[in-house]
């Protein structure tokens, strides 16, 4: 295995400025490199990689050193004062030269711990990888139910000063007028509604990410070739799948 380490809410659809984009590509970079769990998951693999130096240290020597300096003074009535300094150096070396085994099979069992890790962080960037697309695609089916609900109140509201309009004149009754502010008022609920969708898919968007939502984005193309068959799956996840390799290696 290859050891790599690793804006704001708008108060209406009409003031929502559609200058900024972020391609899809661009949104699973933002994932990688911000995400929160993905920068914990890669603090916890360094960690335990410095499991595999630290078995190994064992095949090195051991060395301890000290020094010390005793000062003395003597001074009596009857003899001049004495002075005595004592200086001392210890250098301690040892080397452990059979173990009964331990140190290779420390060594084996931190590099398996280093395979599994490697492959939950492979596991938790599918993870936030697939949630970082699962977000932008609510952010944009949100966006566009927001649009459509938008205009479909305008024609609404268009509708209903018409009916005004002819109900002045007589030509239709205080009912149709009625029934037209009753379907303004159902798509004023409906655009709220979507509003509000809209607005928590960015904020799912920024904690999935790491980055506020763009206010436009596109729909993405295709960037991965699908398995023939359902056998030609299963074989590759078999093979591939993040979790298969840990559990290999644990």
């Amino acid at each position: 295995m290859a050891r790599t380490m690793i804006g704001n809410s708008k108060d209406s659809v009409d003031d929502m400025d559609l200058s900024d984009t972020m391609p899809f590509d661009a949104v699973l970079r933002e994932a990688y490199l911000f995400n929160p769990d993905l920068r914990a998951a890669r603090a916890h693999t360094r960690a335990v990689f410095e499991q595999l130096p630290q078995a190994m240290a064992y095949f090195q020597p051991n060395v301890t050193a000290s020094a010390s300096v005793d000062y003395s003074q003597t001074d009596t009535d009857r003899s001049p004062a004495v002075n005595g300094t004592e200086k001392s150096v210890a250098l301690d070396v040892t080397q452990p030269l059979y173990r009964g085994g331990r140190t290779l099979a420390q060594i084996r069992a931190a590099d398996a711990r280093v395979d599994a890790q490697l492959a939950t962080l492979a596991d938790s960037e599918r993870t936030v990888l697939y949630n970082a697309a699962a977000a932008y695609m609510d952010v944009l089916k949100t966006q566009v139910t927001m649009k459509v609900n938008a205009k479909n109140r305008d024609v609404i509201a268009r509708q209903l000063q018409a009916t005004r309009d002819r109900f002045r004149v007589g030509d239709v009754t205080r009912t149709d007028v009625s029934q037209s502010e009753f379907r303004l008022a159902q798509a004023e609920a409906e655009l709220t509604a979507a509003t509000g969708a809209y607005r928590s898919a960015r904020a799912v968007f920024e904690q999935v990410v790491g980055v506020p939502a763009p206010d436009q984005l596109a729909v993405p193309m295709s960037l991965f070739d699908l398995p023939e068959s359902l056998d030609a799956a299963i074989t590759a996840s078999e093979i591939y799948h993040p979790k298969v390799i840990a559990a290999k290696a644990s």
